[in-house]
């Protein structure tokens, strides 16, 4: 239910009845219906009711109106009931006008027309108009026949009528066991009439003072943008500290210049991570993952020789195979990968995994016995 200020907006799908509960529960949840709209004209409003009702509301609106009126009996226990008599189609005709009494000018009718709040707009429209359906049997290929009946519906007030200026039904349109039915209306709002409709989610207790504006999906947090900066300017500190340090004894320059990028790189992965951001590994294990300290400056002055070129590109060499060895292995840990081969059931032994290279099956892999 949407409030448009012009109107409000019931879209509504009323439950099926095939067992006598089902029945049941359906013509409370028809009375709950009629009473809350009934309310909100009685207050002011104009109300529109459109979508699947689950009635015929009449012979005309149902291609063979006699069809399962044995089972009904029988699940009723009523053996006098009628098409017209169905406890939910007299429930339709307590709510909605019969359009063949519209212009009626007899006492009977005018009372009628009067206890009747809502107006069925296309039988307003074109009250005789036959194979008017909207929902088919899809098992049988009744749309091609157009074997059918009509439960989908466009209801408004009563005052409401002259507003809707055309209505459609879209047999053509598929996708479904239903059509569209497509009404235009036209309604001109009274002048100062811009404040937010009464039923308008934002005035409900539940959504009060909770709801976000647009601009807060698109604007960032000032407190999120002060730390990214705090940590860039952190790792713009340690990087230049570090220089230094590892450039001040020039005797071994070249070592020790091409070591500190490499922990310099390390020192800004781990100093420009924001604070609590995890890593990929922390969602699959049952700890969050940290980021260890990294010091920014070493103090300490080895006095071991000066390696040479071959002894430096070993070290490296060996530093590479160690990470990406560890690295594989932990992603070997995520990532369990193909299990083992199932067992044939005639000789329990390991089947082969195969590609298909035929064109239907091309590129699939399948386990063969």
């Amino acid at each position: 239910m949407t409030d448009h200020g012009a109107f409000i907006l019931v879209n509504v799908y009323v439950p099926n009845a095939a067992t006598v509960e089902r029945l049941q529960f359906k013509l409370r949840f028809l009375r709950v219906l009629q009473a809350r709209t009934e309310a909100l004209i009685s207050s002011g409003r104009h109300v529109i009711i459109v979508g699947d009702l689950n009635i015929a509301a009449a012979r005309i609106d149902h291609c063979d109106p006699d069809v399962g009126l044995r089972d009904l009996r029988i699940m009723l226990g009523q053996m006098d009931v009628t098409f017209e008599t169905h406890p939910q189609r007299l429930w339709f005709n307590e709510f909605v006008r019969n359009p063949a009494v519209r212009d009626s000018s007899t006492i009977e009718h005018e009372h009628l027309q009067n206890s009747c709040m809502f107006a069925d707009i296309y039988r307003e429209r074109y009250p005789t108009q036959t194979g008017a359906y909207t929902c088919w049997n899809m098992k049988t290929f009744a749309r091609q026949t157009n074997y059918g009946t009509r439960i989908d519906y466009v209801l408004t007030d009563c005052g409401f009528v002259d507003s809707v200026q055309t209505i459609e039904i879209v047999q053509n349109f598929q996708g479904s066991d239903h059509c569209p039915v497509a009404a235009n209306i036209s309604y001109e709002l009274p002048a100062g009439s811009h404040e937010l409709p009464p039923l308008c989610a934002k005035m409900l207790p539940e959504f009060s003072a909770r709801q976000s504006s647009l601009k807060g999906f698109l604007v960032r947090n000032n407190s999120k943008q002060q730390d990214a900066a705090d940590n860039m300017n952190t790792a713009t500190t340690t990087t230049t500290t570090a220089l230094t340090v590892c450039t001040s004894d020039s005797s071994r320059s070249s070592f020790s210049t091409r070591r500190s990028k490499t922990s310099t790189a390390k020192q800004i992965t781990a100093t420009t991570t924001p604070a609590g951001q995890l890593s990929l590994k922390s969602f699959f294990s049952g700890t969050p993952a940290t980021v260890a300290p990294t010091t920014a400056i070493s103090t300490s002055v080895r006095s071991s020789p000066i390696p040479t070129a071959e002894q430096d590109i070993g070290i490296l060499g060996t530093n590479q195979s160690q990470d990406s060895h560890s690295q594989i292995q932990a992603w070997k840990g995520l990532l369990g990968g193909r299990g083992a081969a199932p067992l044939c059931t005639g000789h329990q032994e390991p089947c082969v995994l195969r590609v298909a290279q035929t064109q239907e099956n091309k590129g699939r892999s399948f386990w063969y016995q």
